[in-house]
């Protein structure tokens, strides 16, 4: 006697564990392929990729995955990212597009900006050039 033996599950599961790391070439959900990353911050973890409907690289940023478990966390994460995307184009913010969750995980989809990070950037100048962007700044916001 044949055992019986379905060809495919029927119930789909809703949810599958996040995955911490994506790999550079990966194809996420379809329509992300990872071009570079990971690259971790105090909070976030950052990722370039390729939109591949829209054929534009952006980041893709979420908070770390020691931080996925607290709730309120995330929530907020999700609530300060929809108030970025809401301020919608200015010239000194990068765009933020949308926010989607992969696998329960919000990810916010923004420009790429190449050059490192704010932080690489700050520290890699000297306080003199730090004096000056900053007066600059004041007299822009006087």
């Amino acid at each position: 006697m044949k055992s019986y033996e379905p060809k495919e599950t029927l119930v789909k599961p809703e949810f599958r564990s996040p995955k911490e790391i994506w790999n550079k070439g990966e194809i996420i959900e379809g329509l992300y392929e990872v071009l570079a990353g990971p690259f971790d911050g105090g909070m976030g973890r950052v990722y370039k990729v390729k939109h591949l409907k829209w054929g534009i690289e952006l980041a893709a940023k979420c908070p770390l995955p020691h931080f996925w478990k607290d709730k309120a966390l995330m929530k907020r994460f999700e609530r300060e990212v929809e108030a970025w995307i809401e301020i919608g184009r200015h010239p000194n913010i990068v765009n933020a597009y949308y926010v989607r969750n992969i696998d329960g995980i919000p990810y916010l989809f923004m420009d790429w900006m190449d050059g490192g990070s704010l932080k690489d950037w700050f520290y890699g100048k000297s306080w003199e050039t730090h004096k000056e962007e900053l007066l600059l700044y004041a007299i822009g916001i006087a």
